[in-house]
Formats: C-alpha cells, sequence, structure tokens
C-alpha cells in the first residue's frame, strides 16, 4: 500500500502518488463499531451526504464499506480532498476491488472522492475556493467547507482506527514520494517504520 506509484498519461500529465498517512486512535471516547451503522452486507456503498451545493442540491459523498469474516480494526483509505489530485481515487478503487471479505479481519471503509465538488470541476478547491483539507474537524455550521468536513469526520473519520489520505501531485505540481505521520505517537512510529519511511 505504501509504495510510490506513477502513471504516465492520466490526464496527459505525469504524477507521483504521495501517500500522506493520518492516524486517530480515540481512546478515550465512545467506540464506535462498523455494526452501528445501517450497512447490512459485507460489502456495500451508501452514499454519504456531505452538504449542499450553491444551488441547494445535495453533495453526496461516494463511500464503500468492506466488513471482514471476523472482528478487528477499521481502516479508512480517502483521496481526492483536493478535487485535482486524481490519482490517488485509482488507487483507493483498486485496493477496495482487492479486498476479499472472508479474509479480512475487521473493515475497511473506502471514500475514493472526498471533494466531489472540486473534482466535478478539476480543482483543488471548492467553489468558494477554500480548501476543504484546511477545514477539518469541521463545524456544524458556517462555510461549505466547515460542514463538509464535520460531517465526513464525524461520519466516517470518527469510525476508524487509523487512516490513509492519499495525495498527489496535481496539474502542474509534482510531489516526491512521501509518507506523513505523526510520529510522537508510539504506535503510528512503529507502523511506519515498518516501510522504510522513517530515519
Amino acid at each position: 500500500l505504501c509504495t510510490s506509484i506513477m502513471w504516465g498519461s492520466l490526464y496527459s500529465f505525469s504524477c507521483v502518488v504521495c501517500l500522506c498517512v493520518l492516524f486517530f486512535f480515540f481512546s478515550s471516547r465512545r467506540r464506535h463499531t462498523i455494526s452501528d451503522r445501517d450497512w447490512s452486507s459485507d460489502v456495500c456503498s451508501p452514499d454519504l451526504t456531505t452538504g449542499q451545493s450553491f444551488d441547494g442540491s445535495e453533495i453526496k459523498t461516494p463511500v464503500t464499506v468492506i466488513r471482514g469474516a471476523s472482528a478487528g480494526p477499521t481502516l479508512c483509505l480517502t483521496a481526492a480532498v483536493h478535487g485535482d489530485e486524481v490519482n490517488g481515487v485509482e488507487v483507493v478503487r483498486r485496493v477496495l476491488n482487492e479486498i476479499k471479505p472472508e479474509e479480512l479481519s475487521g473493515s475497511v471503509i473506502g471514500a475514493p472522492i472526498v471533494n466531489m465538488l472540486g473534482f466535478a470541476r478539476g480543482s483543488r478547491y471548492l467553489p468558494d475556493r477554500r480548501d476543504l483539507n484546511r477545514y477539518f474537524p469541521g463545524q456544524p455550521n458556517g462555510s461549505s467547507a466547515s460542514r463538509i468536513a464535520y460531517v465526513f469526520f464525524n461520519e466516517i473519520v470518527r469510525l476508524c482506527d487509523a487512516l490513509f489520505d492519499f495525495h498527489t501531485g496535481s496539474f502542474k505540481r509534482t510531489n516526491l514520494p512521501q509518507l506523513r505521520a505523526d510520529l510522537s505517537v508510539a504506535s503510528v512510529r512503529k507502523f511506519v517504520e515498518n516501510f522504510g519511511a522513517t530515519a
């Protein structure tokens, strides 16, 4: 999962996938489980309503939930928080398609396109030029970015034990392969050391 991936012709540009890793360990809160949700099958794809566009229509974020045959932690895979960073969308989609629930312990929640409004326009930003990535965990009121971040954080991220957020070099940008994590958390540091990504 943590590898640099290069595609030469996606939208006529070369891009290196940069894997940003954010880990959320919520030890003091009530533990949510996937069974708390109305997701009744091993693999389902509900749409999460994350907000409204300027014309009043609902913004739907596609989500895939895969529940394993046995209990275990929940991993979240997200991409396209910046709508023009498209490579991670395919990475998340391919990983989700290759998971076999009967071989999985725990659950995987995938959201290949978090910023639907930016993605539809090929833009890093929401239509009001706000960067969704700067608004987490969000607010229930306020700007569109605040509300989208709030719903996504509370309805998806809080269910997870760990989260992989894929970012890439977008149009006219180049990123070197990298992994970002909070190394002050011992369990996170131990995890990323397995990828040989720390000095």
